[in-house]
């Protein structure tokens, strides 16, 4: 599921399940609305932990937030204005971290669905109903 977050600079946060090392590692990455084509990302963030439904909405309010207070745009394009942590979750900065190596982000931001609230991500993430984890 992909939702476009962010305030004055527009960011497409994606999220999905999977990479070369974990098949089940819950990912969280952001790039640029209009980010040039076979660009990095700007963050990427996994769970360090396996991630609950209350998890993945907080951690999504919480990076929507910082989006709209710290998403810019610079010379070389959009990047975010610091390293963003968030309790619970591994922040691999910006660029392609190497369990995502054999992807490339203008295919998973293609590819992924679009939602139209953090809400819609959760539920899709977690298969609907709100009592599944």
């Amino acid at each position: 599921m992909k939702i476009v977050m962010g305030g004055e600079q527009r960011f497409v946060a994606v999220v999905f399940r999977g990479d070369s090392a974990a098949s089940e590692r819950l990912w969280a990455c952001v790039r640029g609305d209009n980010a040039p084509a076979h660009g990095g990302w700007s963050g990427c963030w996994s769970g360090a932990k396996p991630v609950t439904r209350p998890g993945l909405q907080q951690f999504l309010e919480g990076l929507g937030e910082r989006l709209t207070r710290g998403g810019r745009l610079g010379p070389f394009g959009p990047y975010l204005d610091e390293h963003y942590f968030f309790d619970g979750w591994d922040s691999w900065g910006s660029g392609i971290p190497s369990p995502l190596a054999s992807l490339v982000p203008d295919e998973v931001v293609a590819n992924a669905v679009p939602a139209l609230s953090v809400a819609e991500v959760v539920s899709d993430v977690f298969g609907g109903a709100p009592g599944v984890r």
